[in-house]
């Protein structure tokens, strides 16, 4: 009785790439997942191949959460299980869509961020490149309290292959909030950093450009997304203005932040009206 759980979608030319995480509904341990999948898709939305994310020496890309497209690969971070502490066992998976059968290959596992120790275990939440092959992971996990512990780490293309994690250039200590991920604007070279309760600029080497609160944002973050519209006018500093927050110069791309307080709004209004 395993159940699928989207969780993204890549549009490389006339191809779409669907992720999901396959679960049992428990959410009680590891083994309430199954190896996390990726299907290609045409543009008409039929199915055309299908990859497992497992290996011969029996790893599972489990409870996947992030994906992005670097090179005729996919690149997809893995939470490891569920969400609880010391069962974190994530890892990062490099899917190759270039061949007649697409591949799976585990290139790196929490072992590489942290000691071997259980409650060193990371998960992975995020995964990204730049132009240029720097490539940017987020890992961590929560602790019993649910406090989240991991950091930013800053690599690149050929590392990953080698099986090296790069350098970590934030570490996020006892954090709160529940939203991490991360997103590159290839058109601004800024990283946005999806961090507990903030959202954060930083730039291609992950050094802090901007940190905006929930204060200023008007409540937690749960997701951002870039919109192609250069007509918005950039991202507003602590006064409103344009530009000026990050001294950077124009942003080319505006990020929409989706916040936790509309959601529910909208959810428990939608209650109300059934």
């Amino acid at each position: 009785n395993w159940l699928p759980h989207g969780e993204a979608v890549y549009v490389s030319g006339d191809k779409v790439y669907a992720l999901f995480n396959v679960w049992d509904g428990e959410w009680s341990s590891g083994d309430s997942y199954a190896p996390s999948v990726i299907v290609e898709l045409d543009k008409n939305l039929t199915e055309l191949r299908i990859v497992e994310l497992k290996d011969d020496e029996g790893h599972a890309g489990k409870n996947a959460y992030a994906m992005t497209y670097r090179n005729g690969k996919l690149y997809v971070a893995c939470i490891g299980g569920p969400q609880v502490a010391g069962l974190f066992n994530g890892d990062i998976w490099q899917i190759d869509t270039s061949g007649d059968v697409m591949t799976a290959q585990r290139i790196l596992g929490w072992e590489d961020f942290a000691e071997s120790e259980e409650s060193a275990k990371k998960g992975m939440y995020g995964i990204q490149f730049a132009d240029d092959g720097t490539a940017f992971i987020l890992a961590g996990s929560y602790d019993s309290g649910y406090n989240f512990y991991g950091g930013l780490f800053v690599s690149t293309e050929s590392k990953l292959a080698n099986g090296d994690a790069g350098q970590s250039v934030k570490d996020y200590t006892n954090a709160e909030g529940s939203s991490w991920n991360i997103l590159w604007d290839e058109h601004s070279s800024v990283l946005w950093c999806m961090a507990g309760k903030n959202l954060e600029a930083r730039d291609k080497d992950g050094k802090i450009l901007r940190t905006f609160t929930p204060n200023e944002l008007g409540d937690n973050i749960y997701s951002v997304a870039l919109l192609n519209d250069t007509e918005i006018g950039g991202i507003p500093d602590g006064d409103g203005e344009t530009g000026g927050g990050c001294d950077t110069g124009a942003w080319g791309f505006t990020v929409f932040v989706l916040l936790v307080g509309f959601c529910l709004i909208r959810r428990a209004s939608a209650r109300k009206s059934a």
